[in-house]
């Protein structure tokens, strides 16, 4: 029996999923070539959703080795670019290496271009097989371009939708969820709020407000034995929300309130 097929529109989203998966997999491969090297490193650069409205045709596109969802196309100058990079070269230095004069320069190349395909086509381990035909799989996905940090194009890459869909159904799964979960915590521990604490009511009609003079006594609604609310402020259309009761006392030179109950409704 088939396993059933994610299928949905490829959104602007789905490009950094695409990016951050390249990044992943060719992680190792640019500390190993590049890591240590003055040279300037690589770039993986967001480039466009492809559909059959709006397809992207090259006539270098292949396949991946060991990969049915990923194609790529390889830049010209790229082997000689990498090299130069490697050897920490700069770019015109690179660009007078004959591949004539000095074949190593040209298998240098040649071998971190291969390097790079492995770790390219890595994205689809453990992943399951689609069942999309891989003729109508390269219609539709996510095109990622490799530069060097001047701009220059080295690869384009082309993630098929579903297998885009796939890993970012498995990232959620694993860690949206966690991180979710902490970021909440994270928020719970960092938002303060003020708690209020109310010892009474008084009404008083406008005339005795405008009249009020020190010395005058109010007296509150609330009997000396009561418990003394403590209450967190509303904003803007929400009523304060009494959250305890307790006791009026006195910790140090400070007013404190024991508290007795909690309380989940709102003052009214």
């Amino acid at each position: 029996m088939n396993a059933p097929v994610r299928w949905r529109p490829l959104a602007q989203s789905d490009l950094d999923v695409a990016c951050t998966m390249m990044e992943a997999s060719i992680a190792l491969w640019r500390d190993d070539w590049f890591g240590s090297s003055d040279a300037p490193g690589v770039r993986v650069t967001a480039g466009r959703i492809v559909c059959k409205t709006e397809p992207w045709s090259d006539p270098q596109l292949s396949r991946l080795p060991d990969s049915d969802r990923v194609w790529w196309s390889v830049a010209k100058e790229a082997s000689r670019a990498l090299a130069g990079m490697a050897l920490g070269l700069t770019q015109d230095e690179a660009a007078t290496v004959s591949g004539a004069t000095c074949p190593p320069f040209t298998m240098l190349g040649e071998r971190i271009i291969h390097e790079l395909s492995l770790a390219l086509a890595s994205v689809q381990h453990r992943i399951p097989q689609a069942i999309e035909s891989t003729s109508e799989a390269r219609l539709n996905g996510v095109l990622v371009q490799l530069t060097t940090q001047q701009g220059q194009a080295l690869c384009s890459v082309l993630y098929a939708t579903d297998l885009i869909i796939r890993k970012s159904t498995v990232a959620r799964s694993k860690t949206a969820f966690q991180r979710s979960l902490t970021s909440r915590r994270h928020a719970l521990a960092a938002t303060k709020v003020q708690l209020h604490a109310r010892l009474g009511r008084a009404a008083l009609a406008i005339r005795d407000l405008l009249e009020l003079a020190p010395g005058d006594v109010i007296r509150l609604d609330r009997k000396v034995d009561e418990g003394v609310e403590l209450f967190v402020q509303g904003d803007g259309s929400l009523a304060p929300s009494v959250v305890a009761t307790g006791r009026l006392g006195q910790t140090q030179d400070r007013f404190s309130v024991q508290l007795d109950s909690l309380a989940a409704h709102y003052s009214k």
